[in-house]
């Protein structure tokens, strides 16, 4: 029989192993609950769009403003324009690219690009 042995005592990397399974459960808990106990919408057929919008209760409000002050507001084609605009982007590089450009829309005093004016207008029709 031999006399070796191994370099890692048994005790400390159990307790290791067993620390670093306990993070992971206790970090996989935090990272889910978050998505678990946010709000949540009835479905639409916008929702690859409304998703976008961090508050949408807050958008709902500066849209129903937005929306009383406005003609028109084709609900189909507003998606369309919006799917086209936003495409593969992160909503926040277009709303910076918007507003570097200087595409803004005036709504109560506040000047906010014009695809976060229409997102808002989406949520609350």
């Amino acid at each position: 029989m031999s006399e070796w042995k191994s370099e890692i005592a048994r005790r400390p990397f159990l307790a290791g192993l067993f620390a670093l399974l306990g993070l992971s459960v206790v970090g996989g808990t935090v990272y889910e609950a978050a998505h678990i106990l946010r709000r949540r919408y009835p479905p639409t057929a916008f929702d690859d769009l409304l998703d976008q919008i961090p508050d949408r209760d807050s958008a709902v409000k500066v849209g129903e403003w937005s929306l009383a002050h406005t003609n028109a507001f084709d609900v189909s084609g507003v998606a369309q324009i919006l799917r086209k605009g936003i495409g593969k982007q992160s909503l926040p590089d277009v709303l910076g690219a918007e507003a570097a450009q200087g595409r803004l829309t005036e709504i109560s005093g506040w000047l906010m690009p014009t695809t976060l004016t229409l997102l808002c207008e989406l949520a609350a029709s």
